[in-house]
């Protein structure tokens, strides 16, 4: 049907056919619009649209994107609740622009805007597990304005990148003015990798009580710290029984001055020693199968004492097994270690947005690069819509004195969506009408240019663009139209 990608059920199917009031189609068109599985059918056809992935792509190790999930959650709310489309649109261009005053992570209408702007965060960028170079952070410039061109203005831009478009009339120029609204934010001269965007969404009480767990753990490190002091002590006289009783005390010497402070003679002291000059905390579980042996062989010896019935020698070789029993470290020392692991796992796991936000009094200066190579800035430009489609509306302001951002993204984004864009509106409609036909008015939906098929109906694509954005940018309203119409019927 269109609304939900769902096949009805036998039930739902029966009770259509019974419905013989005035109306039924009708009603079973605003069910299925107010059905959750709508918002997730049609954020689907968004996400591809922006390029939706919850990894970086680029590198090889193709790093995940722990936080994307909340984008794609924003978009199926979004289109559950009817977001105007303008709306919308502001939102994923410009949210953390509309925030008045500093982020407070306590506000959901704050954690709500930060989120949209993960729609700017879709390209493919691998500058934080691949090469962070000048070119890769270009390559994540030049996609982010693919997906908006292509989403939002049915323009192919990326020729222009490198010369005046070929087939449609795209200045290299205008390529750059419109690079210079997002450039701020992603500024290049101040690159921020895909990990360093992140916001996080812990409070100060989750600080604090991470704080606290913090102290808690560290206590139970101290005390295996000690108790490895003490495997080690114990170890070391271990093997000092093995040598010559001439030696022991220099060895001992030897390996417990610090490695940077020890003389030649204490070096060459532990290398004709191995046994002595590699114990260490790392090695301590490896001498566990010599005491169990020890242990073996003790217990081995208890058992003749015990037939005769010898009680002093049976006390001296009970205190041995203690001895070596109480030298074995793996035991003890996993216990220590897994208990201040559990006491750090009851820690707040910290969340965090994956959004797109300017870096306070950093506006950076575009240039126009020859060719395309950013190896090669040429003039400074200005930020600006493409001619083609500015109709001499106000200028995108370089920097918007009211707010601590540039502004420019905003400014754009209210351009687009004002109502009088010549492709917003139009293109919008015609994806969504491809989504319903199978096929668009136009059926490139990302490419209204020179190279794109022209309208089937041209009249009827610009009626439906006029009459979405003159009630409200409604898009309920624009399916129940469609899907009641005599074409779709």
């Amino acid at each position: 049907f269109g609304g939900t990608g769902l096949p009805p059920t036998p039930q739902e199917v029966q009770a259509f056919v019974d419905d013989a009031a005035p109306g039924a189609y009708q009603r079973m068109a605003d069910r299925l619009l107010a059905s959750p599985h709508y918002g997730v059918r049609w954020a689907r056809h968004w996400l591809d649209t922006a390029g939706y992935a919850e990894s970086d792509g680029m590198a090889l190790n193709d790093p995940k994107r722990a936080h994307a999930w909340r984008y794609r959650d924003y978009i199926i709310e979004a289109f559950n609740k009817n977001k105007p489309i303008n709306e919308f649109i502001i939102e994923q261009l410009a949210g953390d622009e509309l925030i008045e005053g500093v982020v407070d992570v306590e506000d959901a209408r704050h954690l709500e805007l930060l989120t949209a702007t993960g729609f700017l965060r879709m390209a493919p960028d691998g500058t934080g597990s691949g090469a962070n170079t000048a070119a890769a952070q270009n390559q994540v410039m030049a996609e982010t304005l693919k997906i908006v061109s292509t989403s939002l203005m049915g323009m192919t831009v990326g020729c222009a990148q490198c010369h005046d478009h070929r087939y449609d009339p795209i200045l290299q120029s205008d390529y750059y003015k419109l690079r210079a609204v997002f450039e701020p934010a992603l500024d290049p001269a101040n690159w921020r990798m895909p990990q360093s965007r992140q916001i996080s969404l812990f409070t100060e009480a989750d600080r604090k009580q991470c704080a606290d767990i913090e102290v808690e753990a560290k206590k139970l490190d101290a005390k295996r710290q000690a108790k490895v002091d003490f495997f080690i002590e114990r170890t070391l006289e271990w093997k000092l029984r093995k040598a010559p009783e001439e030696l022991r005390e220099p060895l001992r010497v030897a390996y417990k001055t610090p490695a940077g402070k020890r003389t030649d003679e204490h070096k060459a002291l532990l290398d004709n020693h191995p046994s002595v000059r590699q114990i260490s905390p790392g090695s301590l579980y490896l001498y566990d199968r010599e005491f169990n042996d020890e242990i073996a062989k003790l217990n081995a010896e208890r058992k003749k004492l015990a037939d005769k019935k010898d009680a002093e020698a049976l006390k001296k070789i009970d205190e041995q097994i203690k001895y070596f029993r109480d030298s074995l470290t793996k035991k003890v020392l996993d216990a220590m270690a897994k208990k201040a692991a559990d006491v750090r796992a009851a820690k707040p796991e910290e969340p965090f947005i994956r959004a797109l936000t300017e870096q306070p009094g950093k506006v950076p200066v575009t240039h126009l690069f020859f060719r395309g190579d950013p190896g090669q800035p040429k003039a400074a430009v200005k930020p600006a819509d493409l001619s083609v489609v500015a109709l001499n509306k106000n200028p995108i302001p370089e920097n918007d004195a009211r707010r601590p951002s540039t502004g420019r993204r905003l400014a754009l984004a209210k351009r687009l969506t004002d109502g009088t864009h010549p492709l917003t509106g139009r293109v919008l409609v015609n994806r969504f009408w491809l989504h319903h036909f199978g096929r668009g008015l136009v059926d490139t939906p990302g490419d209204f240019g020179k190279l794109g098929e022209k309208p089937s109906h041209p009249e009827l694509l610009d009626w439906l663009a006029s009459d979405f954005m003159k009630n409200g940018w409604r898009l309920k309203r624009l399916h129940r139209l469609i899907m009641t119409s005599q074409a779709y019927r």
